[in-house]
C-alpha cells in the first residue's frame, strides 16, 4: 500500500503544472474573457468622449464594471508596444497617481514577467497589493497586445494591505486604416478591488486610469 501511494505521488508531481504553466493558463483565460467583453459591442455604455479618449463601461456578470478606453495617435504600433512593455512599471509610477510601488520580480525566457504592485491608500480605503503576470503578444501581422492578470500562485500579503483580483488589463495596439504610422490603442480593464469601496473613490480611480492612458499616449507619441 505504501508503494502504491508513493507511485501516485510521483505521477502527480510528474504531471503537475509548473508555476510558469499556471501563469500562462491564467493569462489565456484572462485574454478570452477580455476579448469576449470587448466584442460585446452592444452592451458598452459611453461615459465620456473628447479629443484625447473615449471612455466606456460595461457591467459584468460579477456585478463589477469593466472599463474601456480608446485613444488614437500618430505613432508606430510595434514601436509603441515594445516601448510600453519595456517601460510599463516606470510609466505607471510617473504618469499615474495611484501606485506607490511597482517592481518586476521575475522575467521568464519568453519575456513575460511577474511583478508586484502596491497602490497608495485612499482616504478610508486601505492600500492594495497585487502580484501580476504580464506578457506581450503579436496577435496578427499588425496587431499587438499587452495582457496583465493576477497571479494564481501563492504570494505573501503585506500587513495592512488588501489583495485585489485583477481579472485582466488588456492593451491592444492596432494601426488605423492599415497605416502603421497611426495607432489605435484600445484598453479594457476589469478589477475587483475587494471590500466595500465608496463611490467617490471608485470614480477617482476611474478618472486616474483615464488620465494615465491619455498621458501614456502623449508619452508614446514623443518616442
Amino acid at each position: 500500500m505504501l508503494i502504491s501511494i508513493h507511485i501516485v505521488k510521483q505521477l502527480v508531481n510528474k504531471y503537475k503544472m509548473s508555476d510558469y504553466e499556471r501563469l500562462q493558463e491564467k493569462a489565456g483565460h484572462a485574454f478570452e474573457e477580455a476579448t469576449k467583453l470587448l466584442n460585446d459591442r452592444s452592451s458598452w455604455e459611453e461615459v465620456s468622449s473628447d479629443q484625447n479618449a473615449t471612455v466606456s463601461k460595461i457591467m459584468t456578470e460579477g456585478g463589477i464594471n469593466a472599463l474601456k478606453v480608446d485613444c488614437f495617435y500618430n505613432g508606430n504600433c510595434e514601436a509603441s508596444v515594445n516601448y510600453a512593455y519595456s517601460h510599463w512599471e516606470e510609466m505607471e509610477l510617473t504618469l499615474g497617481d495611484m501606485m506607490a510601488d511597482m517592481r518586476v520580480l521575475q522575467t521568464f525566457e519568453d519575456g513575460s514577467k511577474l511583478r508586484i504592485e502596491k497602490t497608495k491608500p485612499m482616504g478610508p480605503v486601505s492600500a492594495r497589493e497585487a502580484y501580476i503576470y504580464s506578457c506581450k503578444q503579436q496577435l496578427d501581422e499588425n496587431t499587438y497586445a499587452i495582457l496583465s492578470t493576477s497571479s494564481p500562485l501563492e504570494h505573501p500579503l503585506a500587513e495592512g494591505f488588501v489583495r485585489p483580483e485583477i481579472s485582466f488589463a488588456l492593451q491592444l495596439f492596432q494601426p488605423v486604416g492599415g497605416d502603421m504610422s497611426k495607432t489605435n490603442l484600445t484598453v479594457i480593464e476589469l478589477v475587483d478591488p475587494k471590500g466595500n469601496i465608496p463611490t467617490v473613490i471608485i470614480n477617482h480611480v476611474i478618472t486616474d486610469r483615464v488620465v494615465f492612458y491619455t498621458k501614456l499616449v502623449e508619452h508614446l507619441k514623443s518616442r
